[in-house]
């Protein structure tokens, strides 16, 4: 039975994590210094070990123990899928291991789930690549974040930019973000536009995230931001900084290498939302972004009479796969449900090529009409 590990024996699981030291997150939860979990085979003599921390979840040890498998199988269906044990978000896990054969035993250990394999790169940089603040565009000013969360500067964050993980759970109150975090604010209006905070650190690396309004995006903001928080983080005794994103999010890693920081490593994560229907829904959308129009089909008919709540999103994406395969009929047939559950990008559905076969036709002008209410 897989139990918790308590803090002051942090240090007994060190080598069995190792394979992973790479991660920032798990670094900084064995040293105590972000919040999170570590739960064990054994309390005495650990040979696996699982640990949540604010920016993903590891598992290490040893992988060909039929009975430590059954065990943590039962862990994590009944601690873990079920939102009762958590760091970060209650509704999805983002998993990392060691050594790569725990790959073959996915499916045995969680078998309600199909995995998401998502590459990712990790970034590292140790210097200020060039002034941030005066990067920025007219009208547009950084502040300190803890400037803007103290009130010392008055300005509002969006919800937008608020994060699945708050800064409270990163970093265990925001009054200890505010004594140890760091980040930048960039500000127009009197509203946060751009947003780079500190995600975790250890003693001398930090962690950071950063994210822009849509509306404000490809103007430098992010990598303005991003120097002038690396500048910030060196000031405070930091050695460096580090940066992690998912190899197909183009826009992140163009930006940290715009801000000076270099590819470092590479290694997958394999996500889990808890819900079936919506994991489902998260491999259709995969599935459809690597062009493989049939396995997004049918990941997509599988997830829908499962999820709790339809999602418009979902029913465009599946139109777009029919009209790659030139179904008319099912592409008019989604586009019509996701117009009628509330899709309102008129824009992207004027603008996506594959449609192009519909267009002049009544009904493709009927949809537009339905989604252009929406709007």
């Amino acid at each position: 039975m897989f139990q918790e590990l308590e803090k002051q024996n942090y240090t007994n699981v060190k080598g069995i994590f190792a394979g992973i030291d790479y991660s920032i997150s798990l670094r900084s939860l064995l040293t105590g210094n972000n919040p999170g979990h570590i739960f064990v085979d054994n309390l005495t003599h650990p040979r696996t070990v699982f640990a949540l921390t604010v920016d993903g979840y590891f598992l290490a040890g040893e992988y060909n123990d039929p009975l430590i498998r059954s065990e943590l199988s039962q862990f994590l269906q009944g601690q873990i899928f079920t939102g009762k044990i958590f760091t970060g978000t209650d509704f999805w896990m983002m998993l990392a291991i060691h050594p790569a054969e725990w790959e073959t035993y996915l499916p045995e250990i969680i078998p309600t789930h199909e995995a998401e394999k998502v590459h990712r790169y990790h970034y590292t940089c140790d210097h200020v690549a060039f002034d941030g603040r005066a990067a920025l565009p007219e009208g547009f000013q950084a502040y300190p974040l803890v400037d803007i969360l103290s009130g010392a500067v008055k300005a509002e964050i969006p919800e937008d930019l608020e994060g699945e993980v708050t800064i409270s759970a990163m970093w265990g109150s925001v009054e200890k973000y505010l004594r140890q975090g760091m980040g930048i604010a960039i500000v127009h209006d009197r509203q946060v536009v751009t947003i780079c905070r500190a995600v975790c650190a250890t003693k001398d690396v930090l962690e950071i995230g950063i994210d822009t309004l849509p509306a404000f995006r490809h103007r430098g903001l992010a990598a303005a931001a991003t120097v002038a928080a690396v500048e910030q983080a060196l000031a405070h005794g930091y050695r460096e900084v580090s940066w992690q994103c998912d190899y197909d999010n183009i826009g992140s890693w163009k930006t940290a290498k715009k801000a000076g920081f270099t590819r470092v490593h590479e290694y997958d994560f394999f996500d889990y939302i808890f819900d079936v229907g919506d994991q489902l829904a998260q491999l259709a959308y995969r599935a459809y972004m690597n062009n493989d129009y049939k396995r997004c089909i049918e990941y997509y008919q599988k997830a829908f009479p499962l999820q709790q709540e339809k999602q418009p999103s979902d029913y465009f994406f599946i139109a777009a796969a029919y009209a790659n395969q030139s179904d008319k009929a099912n592409t008019l047939r989604y586009l019509q449900e996701a117009a009628r559950i509330g899709w309102h990008s008129v824009e992207r559905t004027m603008k996506t090529p594959v449609f192009s076969f519909l267009f002049g036709t009544k009904e493709w002008e009927d949809v537009i009409s339905k989604i252009r209410g929406n709007a």
